[in-house]
């Protein structure tokens, strides 16, 4: 049997992008009977399956809301905080890299050294997959299993390691070392694949795609999604940031997408947002003049709020500036079935769902877009789910990547 250790330091925050990824490998790997060990930053729910290794994070507070486990960012003027935010700052890749390091030296004493132990680093933050790296450097018997479904190295997300030559190039020499040092890497999409065997080709015969997918709970307790069935009024939902969180890439702006909108006048409107939003975000939305359009703004939504508001969508907003990832929310939207409204760029992961997605449409800056987006909308019809990314679909093909490690 063997003994998986999955780093994720973040594992259990609601509002954190990687735990549903995290979830699903906990998940997995206990369906392929291997005893799972998550090292994780915080001290989270309990769970009789697995085991629990939490390591403080000097960077990183937790507070319970609503049952789920998220991060504090509260006191942003008091000393403390602001002496945190400049060491932050010289931090490589990221201010993770201290619990990283940490967590380092608790497995190199824990772990016993033999062929059926594998660590497998799964971002975001990037620095985790240097736990994998400085933990092999002693145990050499050890497998390490690098999720890179982030896009970290092809597209980084960190503004100062583009901006900063000295940092970029320690953080490249990073990847370097942990790619070469890795067993198996994982990447999110073909793109992403394509990307990283144009910048290191000898990589070919042990990177691999398993794309994120279906919310593990949603399939797992057979959540239905309704229809939304109130005639004469199309709910149109946003979830996720207003502004843009990729540097140097155009930031679509969602107020062009809903000026567009108000030039429908056969139907009512309601465009529902949900996300961690800045007062600055907030009011520069409802300062707008968006004729008969209603706005709705909620806080960032967990499990039953959550899927309520999925079930009261009839359509979704996308924005996704990435070439080569699919936002996470992509697979939520797909789960219900119900039409999508994507701004992307040509050529990119997205604009392939139109390949086995039926309900999705592609927004052009044009009425026409929007028109053939809201009679979607307004049939209520459910879009069968692509098979794809199904939980099952990628569990095997994480089981076929098993066999050769």
């Amino acid at each position: 049997m063997k003994n998986v250790f999955i780093i994720a330091p973040f594992w259990g925050i609601k509002s954190h992008v990687g735990s549903e990824r995290i979830n699903k490998l906990v998940s997995w790997f206990r369906e392929l009977n291997c005893n799972v060990t998550v090292v994780t930053s915080g001290n989270q729910r309990k769970n009789i399956e697995i085991t629990l290794l939490c390591i403080k994070n000097p960077f990183t507070n937790f507070k319970k809301y609503n049952n789920a486990f998220i991060t504090v960012n509260s006191e942003k003027n008091s000393i403390s905080w602001k002496m945190k935010e400049q060491v932050k700052n010289i931090l490589i890749p990221d201010p993770t890299i201290v619990w990283s390091l940490k967590a380092s030296m608790k497995l190199i004493f824990k772990i016993k050294n033999t062929e059926n132990e594998i660590i497998i680093s799964s971002s975001p933050p990037e620095s985790v997959h240097i736990v994998g790296l400085l933990v092999g450097f002693v145990h050499r018997k050890i497998k390490t299993i690098c999720d890179f479904r982030d896009g970290w190295i092809d597209e980084p997300l960190k503004g100062y390691l583009l901006n900063n030559s000295i940092k970029s190039k320690i953080e490249k020499l990073i990847v370097n070392r942990i790619e070469k040092r890795a067993n198996i890497i994982i990447l999110n999409t073909d793109n992403l694949l394509l990307a990283a065997l144009l910048r290191n080709p000898k990589m070919a015969h042990k990177t691999f795609v398993i794309t994120n997918g279906y919310p593990i709970e949603f399939e797992r307790n057979s959540v239905q999604i309704s229809k939304y069935e109130n005639k004469g009024i199309i709910n149109v939902n946003y979830c996720g940031r207003l502004s843009k969180s990729i540097p140097n890439r155009n930031e679509y702006d969602i107020k062009k997408i809903i000026t567009t909108f108000r030039q429908i006048i056969d139907c009512k409107i309601i465009f529902n947002f949900a996300g961690d939003y800045t007062i600055r975000e907030i009011e520069n939305i409802k300062k707008e003049n968006f004729g008969n359009i209603e706005i709705n703004i909620y806080e960032p939504l967990y499990e039953l709020d959550y899927i309520n508001f999925l079930g009261r969508a009839d359509g979704f907003i996308l924005l996704s500036p990435s070439i080569n990832s699919i936002p996470i929310k992509t697979f939520d939207y797909l789960f219900t079935g119900k039409p999508i409204l994507a701004l992307t760029n040509a050529n990119s992961e997205i604009s392939k769902l139109k390949n086995y997605y039926n309900g999705i449409v592609y927004y052009d800056f044009t009425t026409s877009s929007v028109f053939s987006f809201l009679e979607k909308c307004d049939n209520k019809n459910i879009n069968p789910k692509p098979n794809q990314f199904t939980n099952a679909y990628l569990q095997n093909k994480l089981l076929t990547i098993m066999e050769r490690i």
